[in-house]
């Protein structure tokens, strides 16, 4: 198992910035454009991947969501 790596804060807020907290499973399900309260998801599985291109904002059921179905 990969070790977490921080994300660094530019591109942290790079992130939080693009996604302007909007989850986007949310938006593609339901058109749901509410800022939520999440958490940044490694779309890859491996925490220690810290690439923009790798992140994602998700509300926190989506990303929970995501994290069981993804990882085994």
């Amino acid at each position: 198992m990969s070790t977490r790596k921080r994300i660094p804060a530019i591109i942290e807020t790079a992130i939080l910035t693009k996604s302007a907290r909007r989850c986007p499973v949310c938006y593609h399900l339901h058109g749901d454009l509410e800022v939520k309260h999440g958490q940044i998801a490694h779309l890859d599985q491996d925490p220690s991947n810290t690439d923009e291109d790798n992140l994602a904002f998700m509300c926190m059921p989506h990303h929970s969501d995501y994290d069981s179905k993804t990882s085994q």
